[in-house]
C-alpha cells in the first residue's frame, strides 16, 4: 500500500440555513498522497422540533415535543409516529421524525420523513430546506439548489435560507453565484458571520488565502465563539503554510464546540500526515461518533488503522473491516478494495476474507506497485494455507493409522 502523506481539508461551508436542524455536509475525503480541499458544513443551531399550537395540537404531537425536549428520542419518535392521518399537525410530526432521525444518525430516514412532510404540505419551507441540507450532506449540492430556491419563494429574503443557498452554490462549484448570494445577505445584514465565511471559503477556492483570511477575521468579529470560523481560519493558515497557527485554530474549534466534527477530522488528517496513526484513529472515531453517517470519518479511520496495521499486523483485520465499510458507499473503489485485502491479509485471522479483495485488487489496483504487492500477498497467503492444509491432512493420516500404518493395512495376527 502507499505511504499516507495526505492532508484532507474539511471546510465549513456557510451553515446556519435553518432555525430548526443541525446537519453537517461532507464531501469525499482526499485520496492518499495528495493535498486537496474538501468542503464540510459545520453543525448549525441545535435542532428543534415543530412546536405544538395549544388549541389544536393532538396529544401525541404535544407529548412528542415534550419527550424530544427532554432528550428522550425513542419516546419522541413513538409519539410523533402515533399522530394520526387528518391531524392538523401530521406534516409537522413527519418533519419532527426527520429531526429525530438526524439526531440518531440516520440520514436516509431523515430525508424520507422530510419528504413525507412535503407530500402533506408542498409549501412547507422548513421541510424544503431540511431536504436540501440533507442533499448537501450527501454531496448532492446541485440537487439541493432548486429546493432552497423553492423555500425562498415561500419565505422571500429569509437570511438563513440565503446562507444555505450560498453554501449549496459553492458546494456545487458555482463560486460566483455563491459570492453574489452572500453579498445579497450582507446587503441586508452587515453582521451576518455566515455570509463572510462563505466569502472566505470562496476566496480560498479561488486560490487567494490572504483575502480569505480577511473575510474570516471579519466573520470572527461578528461571531467570536463560532467553531466553524476557527476551523476555516485553520485551513486558511494551512494554505499559507503557517502550520502552528493552523493547529492552534483547529484546536480552538474543537474546544469551542467539542461536537464540531470537521475540527476533529482536520486534526485527525494532520495527525495522519505526521504518521501519528493512533491519534488519527482516535480523532476519526470521535468524528464518526458525532456523525455516524460520515463517509469522510470512515475513510480517515480506515487509513489510520492501515497505518497501525503496518506497525502491528494484529490490527490488520480492523483495518480491513474499516475499508470494507468504505466500500459500502464507494463500491469498487481501488484503494478501499486493496486496503481491505492488505488489512485482512496482515493477520492469519483474516486470510479467508483477504483473498477475494486481493484478487479484485489485481484488476482495480491504481498503481503497478499496488497490483504487484497484492499479487505477492495473495500468493503468500495461498502458500501458507496450502501448507497448513497439507500439515493437517498429514496429522490426520498419522492419527488414524497409528504408528504410521496405512488405514487399509491388515491387523497384526493374534498371539
Amino acid at each position: 500500500m502507499r505511504k499516507l502523506t495526505f492532508i484532507a481539508l474539511f471546510l465549513g461551508c456557510a451553515g446556519a440555513q435553518r432555525e430548526t436542524r443541525s446537519t453537517p455536509v461532507l464531501a469525499p475525503v482526499a485520496a492518499p498522497a495528495q493535498v486537496s480541499v474538501a468542503p464540510v458544513a459545520p453543525p448549525e443551531a441545535p435542532p428543534k422540533v415543530e412546536e405544538p399550537k395549544a388549541a389544536v395540537a393532538s396529544t401525541s404531537f404535544a407529548d412528542g415535543v415534550t419527550a424530544f425536549e427532554a432528550g428522550q428520542l425513542d419516546d419522541a419518535k413513538a409519539k410523533f409516529e402515533a399522530v394520526p392521518e387528518g391531524d392538523p399537525h401530521r406534516a409537522a410530526a413527519r418533519y419532527d421524525l426527520g429531526v429525530v432521525a438526524e439526531r440518531q444518525g440516520d440520514l436516509a430516514a431523515a430525508e424520507s420523513h422530510y419528504r413525507e412532510a412535503l407530500a402533506l404540505r408542498p409549501d412547507y419551507a422548513r421541510a424544503l430546506a431540511a431536504v436540501a441540507s440533507v442533499l448537501r450532506e450527501e454531496s448532492k449540492a446541485a440537487d439541493a439548489l432548486p429546493l432552497y430556491e423553492a423555500a425562498l419563494r415561500q419565505r422571500p429574503g429569509d437570511l438563513q435560507l440565503l446562507d444555505g443557498l450560498a453554501a449549496a452554490q459553492r458546494n456545487a462549484g458555482q463560486r460566483e453565484q455563491a459570492e453574489a448570494t452572500a453579498r445579497r445577505v450582507l446587503a441586508r445584514s452587515r453582521d451576518d458571520a455566515e455570509a463572510y465565511r462563505t466569502l472566505a471559503l470562496c476566496a480560498l477556492d479561488a486560490g487567494n488565502p490572504r483575502l480569505a483570511e480577511l473575510y474570516a477575521l471579519t466573520a470572527r468579529k461578528r461571531a467570536g465563539k463560532d467553531a466553524s470560523i476557527a476551523n476555516t481560519l485553520g485551513l486558511i493558515y494551512l494554505k499559507l503554510d503557517q502550520r502552528p497557527r493552523a493547529l492552534l485554530e483547529l484546536q480552538r474549534a474543537a474546544t469551542l464546540d467539542p461536537s464540531f466534527a470537521p475540527a476533529h477530522l482536520n486534526l485527525g488528517s494532520l495527525a495522519l500526515a505526521s504518521r501519528d496513526y493512533a491519534t488519527a484513529e482516535k480523532l476519526s472515531s470521535r468524528a464518526l461518533a458525532l456523525q455516524p453517517w460520515s463517509k469522510d470519518a470512515r475513510l480517515l479511520r480506515a487509513w489510520a488503522l492501515d497505518g497501525l496495521r503496518a506497525q502491528d499486523p494484529h490490527r490488520g483485520p480492523d483495518a480491513g473491516a474499516a475499508f470494507e465499510q468504505v466500500l459500502a458507499f464507494k463500491p469498487d473503489d481501488p484503494e478501499a478494495t486493496c486496503g481491505a485485502g492488505f488489512g485482512y491479509g496482515a493477520d492469519s485471522a483474516g486470510y479467508d476474507r483477504a483473498l477475494p479483495f486481493l484478487e479484485k485488487c489485481l484488476s482495480l489496483g491504481s498503481t503497478p506497485q499496488e497490483r504487484q504487492a497484492a499479487e505477492g500477498r495473495l500468493k503468500t497467503i495461498q502458500a501458507i494455507q496450502a501448507a497448513a492444509k497439507d500439515k493437517q491432512e498429514s496429522e490426520e493420516t498419522e492419527a488414524s493409522g497409528g504408528s504410521g500404518q496405512a488405514e487399509d493395512s491388515p491387523p497384526p495376527p493374534a498371539q
